[in-house]
């Protein structure tokens, strides 16, 4: 079978040397490949770079070259005066030529958030669209609660809002995404995920379709390793793996800091995946009045799988803040170690946490979050969460029943295609 994947990185391609190459994309990659010898993988992406299709073995990286311009100020004119759609336009004719080249028997799309699910009109082969963050609904939830549009222009003002080159922006761009996904959803005849979220989001885009439950294969930094109760009667160490948007609760991480600090809870909270300088923090720290480091609070930016680990080992609770999520790979790291975890009840965060497999809060209820993670210096409580979230991490991240999984939902997609 030759397969054809159009996804947001390269997979495992120049892996190393690229940054943001390998992740669970290049996961599912090594043990599809391990697995199913005979089958044929190519993996096309858009590169600011690369055009040259490089093969290693029975695998065949094919880069779509696109970029806004060749330095700072050409990309900022770019997004000033630029047209999103003319972009889209550009890069769908661009894949469509790889597909051509490649003609692959089935095309697993990656998401249809980014600018390459332009191309799902012009595909006239069998595919599926593998559901990753569906912009449609974070809209709803993009600013936190007792934020509004005008904190968009005092936390870009002056310079970035008149470029129009900052948050304002960065808006205007999830309002496009997310029209894209609409008017492509319908194009969708088959989807895969993970959650019950993931299937309603499914049959509201595109309503009939058929849906294939397949879950994510995780990087292999989390196994082999077992979480264990350790807290010292003294402080409450706390995870927490985020992105820097608005929406993934940085807000929600300051304000139950403060809360366990006014009541006179020792805490030592570590959150990754967003940097202590980065422009958005700052302006939380700002409207909210809360210095991270006068409530334990320490930001660390992006990190390599191990340091994850390696943090999640040492820590007493995994705390996930976002106001919504899909199926949260941070989540999912974590219940793989066994680690005790609480999150929002939003998105798919119930599915992952099922059979009591973790603590879910109502969004901007910080006492009730707080109480919470006071609750996990209890060896009982903690044990308890964390055995049950081992087993329902053991039955989901389960690398043999992936791979047969999508190769079955891959030969289903082929049979729908001819049957139609």
């Amino acid at each position: 079978m030759r397969i054809l994947w159009i996804a947001p990185n390269g997979g495992n391609y120049k892996k190393g040397i690229v940054k943001g190459t390998g992740g669970w994309i290049g996961a599912l990659q090594d043990e599809l490949t391990k697995r199913v010898p005979n089958l044929e993988l190519g993996i096309t992406f858009i590169s600011t770079t690369d055009n040259e299709t490089i093969t290693e073995g029975n695998v065949a990286y094919l880069p779509v070259q696109f970029s806004t311009g060749g330095n700072k100020v050409a990309t900022i004119l770019h997004g000033i005066f630029g047209k999103l759609t003319n972009d889209e336009e550009v890069i769908a004719q661009k894949i469509k030529q790889r597909i051509d080249e490649y003609r692959p028997d089935v095309i697993h799309v990656w998401g249809i958030e980014n600018a390459y699910a332009s191309v799902i009109p012009l595909i006239d082969r069998p595919f599926v669209v593998h559901i990753q963050g569906l912009l449609s609904e974070y809209l709803y939830v993009y600013l936190p609660y007792g934020f509004s549009k005008h904190d968009f222009f005092k936390a870009d003002f002056p310079v970035r809002w008149f470029l129009r080159a900052g948050n304002f922006r960065d808006y205007r761009h999830a309002q496009h995404r997310a029209a894209r996904e609409i008017a492509m959803g319908k194009y969708v005849k088959s989807w895969i995920g993970r959650t019950d979220w993931d299937y309603t989001m499914s049959q509201m885009l595109s309503p009939g379709s058929r849906y294939f439950h397949c879950e994510e294969m995780m990087r292999g930094d989390f196994n082999g390793a077992k979480w264990q109760y350790h807290y010292d009667g003294k402080t409450i160490h706390i995870h927490s793996s985020i992105s820097p948007e608005w929406y993934k609760g940085m807000d929600i991480v300051l304000k139950t800091a403060k809360i366990l600090k006014d009541q006179g809870v020792n805490i030592d909270w570590h959150v990754y995946g967003v940097g202590r300088s980065n422009d958005r923090l700052k302006y939380f720290i700002k409207k909210l009045r809360i210095v991270p480091e006068n409530v334990s609070v320490n930001f660390h930016g992006r990190v390599d799988g191990k340091t994850i680990r390696d943090g999640l080992l040492s820590c007493d609770t995994y705390v996930h803040p976002a106001y919504i999520e899909n199926s949260s790979n941070a989540i999912a790291e974590a219940m793989m170690l066994g680690v005790p975890t609480i999150a929002n009840a939003v998105g798919g965060n119930a599915t992952m946490l099922r059979h009591n497999s973790g603590v879910l809060v109502a969004p901007n209820e910080s006492y009730i979050l707080a109480f919470a993670i006071m609750e996990m210096r209890d060896a009982e409580i903690a044990e308890g969460f964390s055995e049950r979230a081992l087993k329902v991490a053991k039955e989901r991240q389960n690398a043999d029943k992936t791979v047969e999984t999508l190769v079955e939902i891959y030969k289903q997609v082929v049979h729908i295609k001819k049957l139609s």
